[in-house]
């Protein structure tokens, strides 16, 4: 076989690799790539006409890769006790959270890339004589029996990130729910730790 047989050969089987896997691995290229961050904000809700102080903890979803994410959906996996005391895990089962501006819909329609939304994970409530601290977890519809407010203490959250062309699964991420503290600062150290 010469020089321009080889050559010939090596073409029409990279054509022939080509036919077979150049969309997948276009498709590859080209697909989305999720990446979550969890970001800390004081401010207010509104309760019975009365504005309660509250800090949020939210999720902040972001669009790394080169085509938009479609339909996404964020689900709060698991919520696990790491203080030996609570046990209400063992009733948790898992559920959508809402995202922030569009809280009437677990999916939203697109993400598109360099850009994210943020998403509604948790609030923590100033608390009053009636209610000791607790931090609840905002979903889209909490069974009946199904906690979404849990005590002081330490927990480690899982959640998924999933649409219609892309999954992500972050690594699960401690969250304290400490003493209320007026300092954000201080506030955001005892419920976070680091924010990565």
């Amino acid at each position: 076989m010469d020089t321009g047989e080889i050559v010939l050969a090596g073409v029409a089987s990279l054509a022939v690799l080509v036919a077979m896997f150049g969309e997948q691995l276009w498709r590859h290229w080209r697909r989305p790539v999720l990446k979550v961050s969890y970001h800390f904000r004081k401010g207010s809700v509104e309760a019975n006409d009365v504005s309660i102080e509250a800090y949020f903890v939210r999720l902040y979803v972001y669009n790394d890769g080169k085509t938009s994410a479609r339909n996404v959906q964020v689900v709060l996996l698991s919520v696990k006790s790491l203080d030996s005391h609570n046990s209400a895990d063992e009733q948790f089962i898992p559920m959508h959270l809402s995202w922030l501006y569009h809280e009437c819909n677990p999916w939203l329609e697109h993400i598109p890339p360099e850009a994210g939304a943020y998403c509604n994970l948790a609030q923590i409530l100033r608390p009053d004589e009636q209610t000791g601290p607790e931090i609840e977890f905002v979903t889209m519809k909490t069974p009946i029996g199904i906690p979404n407010k849990w005590p002081l203490g330490k927990y480690e959250v899982q959640v998924q990130v999933a649409g219609e062309n892309v999954i992500a699964n972050p690594k699960p991420k401690q969250i304290t729910c400490p003493e209320w503290n007026d300092d954000k600062a201080q506030m955001e150290g005892a419920v976070l730790g680091s924010t990565k």
